[in-house]
């Protein structure tokens, strides 16, 4: 559809679009949807070969590589030169079925998590996806939904919009009638009706989207930069060998051999696969649990986490409501109260639990709003002004006591008994009072004031899901806007508090907070992350937003607004809190996995370019060829990586950071340890003509001996000694395969040089164990 329809009168627009207020039928919204298309803004992402091959180019390791491949080819050692272009090959692969599948299960997750809207189809209001939204269709709109696509308002009602994606003001705007509404605007406050004028990538913002390139992921970024410093460091370190060489006239062919063989042995050539593999089999984890990632970069901070601030509807409780009862402060008919719970459905929104649980048991009637105030979390109700069978009604909906304290209704101590009684009992209540008036009317009281009783069941696995939050060293905080009475029944039956706190302060003496207001929740946040803790903010409505943004990590529910789902990181897609905790563990498991990843690879690149160097300064032979140290570098990091997927290991306390002191002593511990140990083995085979395969030999069961007392932390677990297997096997196929023997360079290994590998190695395991038994080794 044409952009000038948000310039002409809406009546204009009207007519262009062959509809008006009443909507359309399903034959004319199916009819429009083939020759319009769905209404899809943001596609799944597709693969880009172009893209993908110049961002390899520019990979810090694969240059380095680039570099070590070309001088070897200049100098004719071809079989370092092809073993250096295999890896790069492998290197290649590896990253590129990784982002295969990667962008496969993207497309996946788009085509999961779907945004649904209110539209009126054949006369009623009805929830669909938002993606099959057309030219015509009129909206119905609340605080916290996103505007699904452009459309010009038909009837508002304090109805503001936050357009900061168009004009970068913060600060909401307020909507009239016959204004323009443009997709991806949220509603901050208010209601209103508007007709859709153009879907998809026709609409304002579609057109912006379109311009805009791929964002890049922190997380590469953060690889990137470290790849740039280990490149400049050993461009500097070889461009000094290189002088040293000329002054010292040291042939020049094997000072560019030491320095392929330093290069090889500093670049930690599969640590972003490592990291990648990690992070996305972190995601996939989370993915099955019914947990969706927003913010990849947030997965870290799951393992921070020491607060969690929740509300109790959907996540401690089903979030399903169930209608069970009518309470009327005057005795009225079946068929009065039937009406009256009509005039009630006919207000709420049809996105809101209230609505669906109502809806089974009583029909919508078609009523004329004259004048609305619609509910906002300040003052908990609405106000309702319309027209039925050519009667007038004020119908006010909200909580209780608020309708109570606000408006001239008759109340008494058995409505106060009553109301406490079913609070008590863990029940929702939703307070109304109506009354009929004409033009002339001065009719002070309402003739009617009552409520609605609804159910929420305790979720089954809540209990269990609070015991596991608090043997994970977690603090919980309950914080709800509902009764206390309400809040202390459900906090009981979870073990969670007896003590239930009514009024607002940022003394955390008590689990439990009732009738809390939205921005309490996010002075609750400011205030525990100035405390330095970490903290977690799981909400649904537009008014957690705040907190959920302010918060170190945001969870939303699948069934809250499209506010809060914007701004968190993470999505619960069944808004079960066990699958928080299940998140957290997870997260901690994540940290531990960084962490060995971190231990094993820099210790042994370290160890093994300390030497290198030494060796070259002391004019002694090297200890590897570079194809051994490249061979060692890719088996060690890309079989630890895919190792540490079935990672177990996790702390009980939350880690403040990854590069703590417990890894920064461990990391100088394990160093000490290897460089003492390869420097007996280095002069201890010196004089050997297989100096370099014993080294490599021994390079070989040095890292294995290091996984399996990083590995130990975690207890008996049949999987490190099937690594272990793995490991012997694949070293046994080194020396049986002539082909890899020969680019490897290795000559026969007797009796006695494999009984010396195996006895050092024995002596650096007996290290590791005396480290962990002092708490020296430990993570």
């Amino acid at each position: 559809m044409d952009q000038n329809l948000s310039k002409i009168s809406l009546e204009e627009v009207k007519k262009n679009l062959n509809a008006d207020e009443r909507g359309l039928t399903s034959q004319e919204a199916q009819e429009r949807l083939e020759k319009f298309g769905q209404n899809r803004i943001f596609q799944p992402p597709k693969f880009n070969w172009f893209k993908f091959f110049i961002d390899e180019l520019k990979n810090p390791f694969i240059i380095l590589l680039s570099i070590s491949f070309l001088i070897s080819l200049y100098f004719k050692y071809f079989k370092e030169a092809y073993l250096i272009l295999f890896v790069i090959l492998f290197q290649l692969i590896l990253v590129y079925f990784h982002k295969i599948f990667s962008y496969k299960s993207l497309k996946s997750l788009y085509n999961f998590l779907k945004n649904t809207a209110v539209v009126k189809r054949d006369g009623k209001w009805t929830v669909i996806d938002s993606n099959f939204i057309v030219p015509g269709d009129v909206l119905r709109l609340s605080s916290g939904d996103q505007v699904p696509a452009d459309s010009r308002i038909l009837r508002s009602y304090d109805l503001s919009v936050n357009e900061a994606f168009l004009t970068g003001e913060s600060l909401p705007v307020e909507k009239k009638n016959s204004d323009t509404l443009w997709a991806g605007s949220f509603v901050v406050s208010g209601e209103g009706e508007a007709i859709v004028f153009s879907t998809g990538k026709n609409t304002y913002f579609g057109k912006i989207t379109s311009t805009i390139g791929e964002i890049k992921e922190k997380t590469w970024e953060e690889i990137w930069k470290i790849g740039k410093k280990i490149l400049y460091f050993v461009l500097i370190l070889s461009f000094a060998i290189f002088i040293l060489a000329l002054f010292e006239k040291i042939d020049l062919k094997e000072t560019f051999l030491y320095i392929i063989s330093i290069i090889v042995s500093a670049v930690p050539e599969g640590l972003p696969f490592a990291i990648s593999v990690l992070i996305f089999f972190q995601v996939i984890k989370l993915y099955k649990r019914s947990v969706l990632t927003r913010n990849i970069n947030a997965i870290e901070n799951l393992g921070k986490i020491e607060v969690i601030l929740t509300d109790k509807t959907g996540t401690i409780t089903e979030g399903d409501f169930k209608y069970v009862g009518f309470y009327s402060s005057k005795k009225v008919s079946k068929d009065e109260e039937n009406k009256i719970l009509a005039f009630i459905l006919s207000n709420l929104h049809p996105k809101s639990l209230f609505y669906n649980a109502l809806k089974e048991h009583v029909q919508e009637v078609e009523i004329t709003v004259k004048k609305k105030k619609p509910f906002d979390s300040k003052h908990k109700y609405s106000v309702n002004t319309f027209e039925f069978n050519n009667e007038r009604y004020i119908l006010v909906v909200g909580a209780p006591e608020y309708i109570i304290k606000n408006f001239n209704v008759k109340t008494s101590k058995k409505i106060f008994d009553e109301i406490l009684s079913l609070t008590v009992q863990g029940n929702r209540l939703l307070g109304w009072a109506i009354k009929k008036i004409n033009k002339n009317s001065k009719k002070k009281f309402f003739d009617n004031f009552g409520f609605l009783i609804f159910s929420d069941k305790i979720r089954e696995s809540a209990k269990e899901t609070i015991s596991k939050l608090k043997d994970l060293n977690v603090d919980i905080f309950l914080v709800t806007g509902d009764f206390p009475e309400t809040a202390r029944n459900v906090a009981q039956k979870i073990n969670l508090s007896d003590k239930v706190k009514d009024s607002f302060d940022l003394d955390f003496d008590c689990k439990v907070w009732a009738r809390m207001k939205p921005e309490e929740k996010f002075m609750m946040v400011k205030e525990l992350k100035r405390q330095s803790k970490k903290v977690l903010m799981i909400g649904d409505g537009i008014n957690d937003a705040p907190a959920i943004k302010e918060a170190d990590v945001g969870f939303s529910l699948n069934s809250g607004t499209d506010v809060a789902k914007d701004v968190s990181d993470f999505i619960l897609m069944d808004g079960n809190l066990d699958n928080v905790a299940f998140s957290l563990k997870e997260g901690r498991k994540f940290i531990m996995a960084i962490k060995k990843l971190f231990l094993v690879i820099f210790t042994l690149s370290s160890d093994i370019s300390i030497l290198f160097f030494l060796s070259y300064l002391l004019n002694l032979p090297k200890p590897l060829y570079p194809n051994q140290v490249l061979f060692i570098n890719i088996i060690e990091d890309t079989l630890l990586a895919l190792f540490l997927i079935f990672n177990e290991d996790f702390s009980k306390f939350p880690s403040k950071k990854i590069f703590d002191k417990n890894l920064t002593k461990s990391f100088i511990f394990s160093l000490t340890v290897f460089l003492l140990i390869s420097f007996f083995v280095y002069f201890f085979s010196l004089s050997k003509p297989n100096l370099k395969t014993i080294y490599f030999v021994y390079s070989l069961f040095a890292p294995l001996v290091l996984f399996l007392n990083i590995f130990r932390f975690e207890g008996k677990d049949k999987k490190t000694f099937i690594f272990a297997i793995l490991w012997f096997l694949l070293f046994f196929l080194i020396f049986k395969i002539r082909f890899i023997s020969e680019v490897l360079y290795l000559d026969n290994l007797g009796l006695n040089d494999l009984i010396f590998v195996l006895l050092t190695s024995l002596i650096l395991g007996i290290a590791f164990k005396i480290g962990y038994n002092l708490k020296i080794l430990e993570l």
